[in-house]
């Protein structure tokens, strides 16, 4: 087996449904951290702050809405995470 390149940490610190009247947002926000498992040196960070109009101001809108903020956030981790283990591999290459 290889050895792991990362660990990886992520923390959900707000999952909101923002309300101005008739009109709603889906609020995303997250932070992951990537880590060498021998010392804990931070390798990477990503922190996720986006908003996604509701076109239908209900919790199926916000539902929806929400699902589009995830899918964001999980393309940037995944993004980020390969960023992290080629910069790895690099270094221990």
């Amino acid at each position: 087996n290889a050895p792991v390149a990362a660990n990886l940490s992520c923390r959900l610190i707000r999952l909101e449904h923002d309300i101005d009247g008739a009109t709603g947002k889906a609020h995303l926000v997250m932070s992951c951290l990537w880590t060498t498992p021998a010392n804990h040196e931070v390798q990477g960070h990503l922190r996720f702050d986006q908003t996604q109009a509701i076109k239908r101001n209900d919790a199926t809108g916000f539902a929806t809405a929400s699902q589009q903020l995830v899918d964001q956030a999980v393309t940037q981790i995944i993004n980020k995470t390969r960023s992290v283990i080629v910069k790895s591999t690099k270094a221990n290459g």
